[in-house]
């Protein structure tokens, strides 16, 4: 028995020691990548977005934070390069505005590639990301802190609320890691190529979209199936969103959304043409990306008029972490809407949104 828990001991040392490793003159490589990936970026405002009369359109110009590459292993240089593609450092920093931009770190990409994601830990710690054919972490700093090597090309990494397990899709596979990056298992066979969704009140839980279509939501720990949605999520659904209170889920499709009220058993289908639709992370209504025919639209969940409405094409969305901002693309600008729509600030697009943290 004694020897048994001496060679387990020696084997989780040396697991340790392996993550932990460094490679030669990567904190130099990753100080190289984080001068170039950081910067602060100005230019002269867009015009103003046409929208419903509201107060006074604010707009400013800010510094946006990015999360900054690694490495001079292969994953951690191929994220090097997704960061160089990303953000450009103007060469003379403007004066501050007299307006400031909405508080957190916004993770962000223009370049990845087919089946490249990237996610932010609960905390913004560490950045889930993706190569052809490996999940890694990534520090703020730039360290790579841990890589796994995937069966098929790995996507849509989703972090639980506790930030102590990753769930993401390979090929036709939902698999899930445990956060330092050990364990790294098969947990569903047959799943749709949707994004993977932890519930915020139940940090083991995660749903997915069966081949069927149905979702499924399954305490990954345990591989206990917990509920199955009564209808099929939309055609074309990319994503889930789940509300705050882990109630509601929302699936939503280039021709309708479905809400499926998992306390009350219920399905709500509303019809339209939409990109993306997430709940807020605190208590609040979704929003919704509309797609019409001359432009875009942002509304709440429930409400006639829309926060914002202009000709072009909206790209991503986002909530704040405080639930009180939305951050999409509109042409060259990131646009981040109040929640109650009265203001509006620009700066120029650095990419498309993928997650924001405090």
């Amino acid at each position: 028995m004694s020897a048994a828990r001496d060679r387990r001991a020696d084997e989780r040392a040396l697991r340790a020691a392996l993550r932990d490793a460094r490679a030669p003159s990567e904190d130099a490589a990753a100080d190289r990548v984080l001068a170039r990936a950081l910067g602060i970026h100005a230019s002269a405002p867009a015009a103003e977005p046409r929208r419903r009369p509201r107060p006074a359109l604010v707009v400013v110009i800010a510094v946006v934070a990015v999360i900054v590459a690694a490495g001079l292993t292969s994953p951690g240089q191929a994220v090097g390069d997704w960061i160089h593609d990303v953000v450009r450092p103007s060469a003379k920093p403007k004066p501050a505005p007299t307006a400031t931009l909405p508080p957190g770190r916004v993770l962000t990409t223009e370049r990845l590639g087919p089946h490249r994601d990237a996610a932010w830990s609960p905390h913004g710690r560490f950045a889930a990301a993706t190569t052809h054919d490996t999940l890694l972490a990534v520090t703020p700093g730039g360290a790579v802190r841990w890589r796994v090597r995937t069966p098929a090309p790995p996507r849509s990494p989703a972090w639980s609320t506790d930030g102590y397990r990753i769930a993401y899709l390979a090929g036709p596979q939902l698999r899930v890691v445990v956060g330092d990056g050990t364990d790294d298992r098969l947990f569903w066979s047959h799943a749709r190529g949707v994004a993977p969704a932890f519930r915020p009140t139940a940090g083991r839980s995660v749903a997915w979209v069966e081949r069927d279509g149905h979702v499924r939501l399954a305490d990954v720990d345990r591989a206990v199936l917990e509920w199955r949605s009564p209808a099929t999520v939309p055609s074309g659904t990319r994503a889930l969103s789940w509300s705050s209170d882990g109630a509601r889920l929302i699936a939503t499709g280039p021709h309708g959304a479905r809400i499926f009220d998992l306390a009350a058993g219920t399905t709500r289908t509303i019809r339209g043409r939409f990109a993306a639709a997430a709940f807020p992370p605190v208590p609040g209504r979704a929003a919704l990306l509309e797609r019409r025919r001359h432009g875009s639209a942002i509304r709440l969940l429930g409400a006639h008029e829309p926060l914002i409405a202009t000709a072009g094409r909206y790209r991503g969305l986002q909530w704040s972490p405080d639930g009180r901002w939305l951050l999409t693309v509109w042409g060259g600008q990131w646009l981040y809407v109040s929640r109650d729509g009265h203001k509006v600030l620009t700066v120029p697009a650095h990419g498309t949104p993928l997650d924001w943290v405090r």
